[in-house]
């Protein structure tokens, strides 16, 4: 008996570690279709802005491949407490880290509409935006590697740095609106791509709660301040 129990309990750990590194990997495809979806932006680049459309494409199946992983690891081999707990966070971790790849999808998806003819809106401001939010994110998968539940403290104020950004960028870009109207398009979207780089930055910080979870059993669940989400929802 204690030989098939300490075999049962080598083969969890096994498959924990695999649930570990799948989640693991799926973080590397967020960070690298965020990367290529903001150099894209910069540069205005189709090419490289399909190539980061098609690793958010993949970056579902990676997604639905950990869910159907952590489900097969619950009803296999019936986890309680904190291994239950650690399998739970390492599935939300990846549903986390799909809607990164969702908000990376979105910015390369704007550039098509974004007209080469006007240079980038506050290219400045953006780039800071965009440095705090893959900066975070790294910083998150950092944390998860690492089983480090201290990073949430962090990311939580990164978060509400990103809104800071994002809500002056939104200043800046509304002036530029008012004083220009041919500029309203082109405003429009990199708006729609600041607004996505806030919700990474969001993301991020809940991604590093769910490590804190998974780690300690303490829940972090305080949601961020977003004063200026309201007003895009309705432009």
């Amino acid at each position: 008996m204690a030989s098939s129990g300490a075999h049962t309990l080598k083969a969890f750990d096994e498959d924990l570690e695999d649930l570990r590194a799948q989640v693991a990997a799926l973080g590397g495809w967020a960070e690298a279709a965020t990367r290529e979806a903001m150099e894209a932006l910069l540069r205005l680049d189709p090419a490289l802005a399909a190539q980061s459309l098609h690793r958010t494409e993949a970056l579902h199946q990676l997604a639905a491949a950990v869910e159907r992983r952590g489900l097969c690891i619950i009803a296999l081999r019936a986890p309680m407490a904190d291994d239950l707990r650690e399998v739970l966070a390492a599935m939300k971790i990846a549903g986390l880290i799909e809607r990164v790849g969702d908000q990376a999808r979105s910015i390369a998806a704007a550039i098509p509409a974004i007209d080469p003819a006007r240079p980038l809106s506050c290219p400045r401001a953006l780039g800071n935006l965009a440095r705090t939010a893959t900066d975070a994110l790294r910083t998150a998968l950092n944390a998860f590697v690492a089983r480090d539940p201290d990073a949430a403290d962090t990311l939580s104020d990164t978060s509400l740095a990103a809104e800071t950004l994002y809500g002056t960028l939104l200043q800046s870009c509304l002036d530029e609106m008012r004083c220009d109207p041919r500029a309203i398009a082109s405003a429009i979207n990199l708006l729609f791509v600041a607004r996505s780089l806030a919700r990474i930055a969001d993301q991020a910080a809940d991604l590093a709660g769910a490590v804190r979870f998974s780690v300690t059993g303490e829940d972090q669940d305080t949601p961020i301040s977003r004063p200026h989400a309201d007003l895009m929802e309705r432009i």
